[in-house]
């Protein structure tokens, strides 16, 4: 099996739904993010398995994606 994928750490923090990425990137640069430990950088990735902290908080995946389906009705106009 291929190992976990990782991805730049601003990109994984808002996929987790904690902020967006440009957001991510300024908590970034403020030096408010910790991973692993130690102050995160901008050109750090992560994955499931790293510990991931905002304000000392811990930032965790979301648990689960709903999908939403939506069918228009011939003859129903915007």
């Amino acid at each position: 099996m291929s190992p976990e994928p990782r991805h730049r750490l601003a990109k994984y923090i808002a996929s987790c739904g904690h902020c967006s990425r440009r957001a991510a990137d300024r908590l970034i640069t403020q030096g408010r993010v910790s991973l692993n430990g130690t102050l995160a950088k901008h050109t750090d990735h992560a994955g499931c398995d790293d510990n991931i902290l905002v304000d000392n908080v811990p930032v965790a995946p979301a648990s689960t994606l709903v999908y939403l389906a939506y069918h228009k009705p011939v003859g129903i106009y915007p």
